[in-house]
């Protein structure tokens, strides 16, 4: 794979730990990790990785491709896309493993990073809570995407990829 792999993971999560770590490194996938200590260091992380100039995948921490997965992603034609996932929440059963896509496991072509330098500029010092908001709006008007159409902004792949994250009241119990 010659697309830049990143995984930003919080200092909760040991990178031995990691499952999107654990998963590429089953894989052989050369891929980087960058610890986000602070509420602002996601992303910025994916700022610096933006303002290098070169396509990406960004696969969050407790997300878990399958194999082949990013392969898919690095052969697509599209400059934004990405494998949908479950959202996990607190909602009643039945709703709550919806898929979804969003940032958790994405491709951003070298042609789009080149073509919009300064878009990062719109999630940089943002918490990352609000990460991918920011990134949803400022990449899809650049692509010219109309919001008015559901998933307009990415590409979407399947099957999905696993996400390996307890639910909400799980970690309160």
């Amino acid at each position: 794979m010659r697309t830049i792999v990143a995984i930003p993971y919080d200092g909760v999560v040991a990178l031995n730990v990691c499952p999107a770590h654990l998963a590429l490194r089953m894989e052989g996938i050369d891929h980087e990790q960058y610890l986000c200590i602070g509420d602002l260091d996601y992303g910025d992380i994916i700022a610096a990785i933006w303002r290098s100039g070169h396509g990406f995948i960004l696969i969050e921490h407790d997300v878990v491709p399958w194999p082949g997965a990013l392969a898919t992603l690095e052969a697509c034609q599209y400059d934004w896309c990405c494998h949908l996932y479950p959202y996990h929440s607190d909602q009643p059963a039945g709703t709550r493993d919806r898929l979804g896509g969003s940032i958790g496991c994405v491709k951003f072509s070298t042609r789009l990073v080149k073509a919009h330098p300064d878009l990062c500029d719109a999630w940089e010092g943002v918490p990352w809570r609000a990460v991918d908001g920011h990134m949803i709006q400022a990449i899809g008007p650049a692509l010219g995407q109309d919001r008015g159409e559901e998933c307009a902004f990415w590409h979407e792949h399947l099957p999905p990829v696993a996400h390996a994250r307890r639910y909400e009241t799980e970690v309160a119990a």
